[in-house]
């Protein structure tokens, strides 16, 4: 539940509730829309019930104030949400900062899907990974071959049994967005995706890559996806699943 206070030039002041449902699945892979429900109290409204949920900004530019802009690919956005939910937008927006009055954020680092995914969880509270981002994970990490023969390779490539391999490392990189940007849920949100895609990797590549951005992209004093890692590495109840992990693997200077 989050709280915003709305105050208006008249002098009326209204405080919006809005509640967010929690998800049933644990991945974080696209069901459907969810809604939310809140409470507005102040004036006429006094402790009406209404229809209303963050959803319906995400990404829509109607009312927009805000353009968030990973590598020339631009997302509107509205400065309340962003600002309420991450204290670095809300630093940046009201600390004098030339992007404030340009109404436009440039961010060199993280890649646009992540910034995608990071403003679907400033307005959501979650974020859902569809068919379209999976497939694009996988083109980005497998060369696949050329000729009449291996189109199917691709038109399947989302149903692929080693799509945690591809989940894992990427709500890696969200716990690592989070943290950049200080949004917690953020990152609560993302271990619990990776706890549930990492427990589903297979190959020994897949191990790799996940642990190896898990290790690299977070500080030693931060535990928050390094203890699911030993975790689930060291799970009799994981055993079948785990790939095995060899004297090379333990050499890595990242996990030794």
């Amino acid at each position: 539940m989050v709280e915003l206070v709305l105050s208006l030039p008249s002098g009326s002041r209204y405080v919006l509730h809005a509640y967010w449902p929690f998800p049933a699945e644990e991945q974080g892979l696209a069901q459907g829309s969810r809604k939310s429900k809140a409470i507005l109290t102040g004036g006429a409204y006094h402790d009406t019930e209404i229809d209303f949920t963050f959803f319906s900004w995400f990404l829509e530019p109607t009312f927009g104030d805000l353009g968030i802009v990973s590598r020339q690919q631009a997302f509107p956005a509205h400065r309340l949400v962003v600002s309420f939910n991450s204290p670095y937008f809300r630093a940046i927006l009201t600390g004098g900062f030339a992007e404030a009055e340009k109404q436009k954020i440039t961010l060199d680092d993280p890649e646009p899907l992540q910034v995608k995914k990071m403003l679907q969880y400033l307005y959501t509270a979650e974020y859902y990974i569809e068919t379209c981002d999976l497939v694009y994970l996988v083109d980005k990490t497998t060369t696949f071959p050329s000729g009449p023969d291996t189109k199917h390779l691709k038109a399947d490539r989302e149903e692929t049994d080693d799509n945690p391999r591809y989940l894992a490392t990427f709500h890696a990189q969200m716990y690592s967005v989070g943290d950049y940007f200080q949004i917690p849920g953020l990152k609560k949100a993302s271990m619990r995706y990776f706890y549930y895609a990492f427990g589903k990797v297979e190959s020994q590549v897949g191990f790799m890559e996940a642990v190896t951005e898990v290790y690299s992209s977070t500080p030693a004093s931060d535990r928050g996806l390094r203890d699911i890692v030993v975790e689930l590495s060291t799970s009799n109840e994981r055993g079948a699943r785990r790939p095995k992990i060899d004297e090379d693997m333990l050499r890595q200077p990242l996990i030794a």
